[in-house]
């Protein structure tokens, strides 16, 4: 009998830091799941902070276009329309975006102004 390995390729046996169910993976287990954890909730917020960035982004172009529309047009009553147009598309980027607080602001905005030329309103 011959105490030298058998030729050929040889079983992997693993070595034990990355044994599966060994206690030093259970160790190493705990820190990482919490590391991976706290990443993706900073990587929601990041996503949560540009979406709301674009969305104030989007209304200053709004507010900038109203201005200038404002001078452009020497009636008021052709920037009503424009006006009302522009709420329903901010709710609409608004909702797209997931900025809630928006959606509720324009949408009451809009409520507001649509229930103002009602009688009794």
């Amino acid at each position: 009998m011959s105490t030298e390995p058998p030729e050929g390729p040889q079983p992997k046996t693993a070595s034990p830091e990355f044994s599966t169910g060994g206690a030093l993976e259970t160790l190493n287990a705990t820190p990482l799941m919490e590391n991976i954890a706290k990443l993706e909730t900073d990587l929601d917020a990041e996503k949560e902070e540009r979406r709301e960035e674009r969305f104030y982004w989007i209304c200053g172009v709004a507010i900038s276009f109203d201005v200038i529309a404002i001078q452009a047009v020497s009636g008021s009553w052709l920037f009503a329309p424009v006006f009302m147009l522009q709420l329903i598309l901010l709710v609409g980027i608004a909702q797209r975006l997931g900025v809630d607080w928006a959606v509720q602001m324009i949408g009451a905005l809009f409520h507001w102004m649509t229930s103002r030329g009602k009688p009794g309103g």
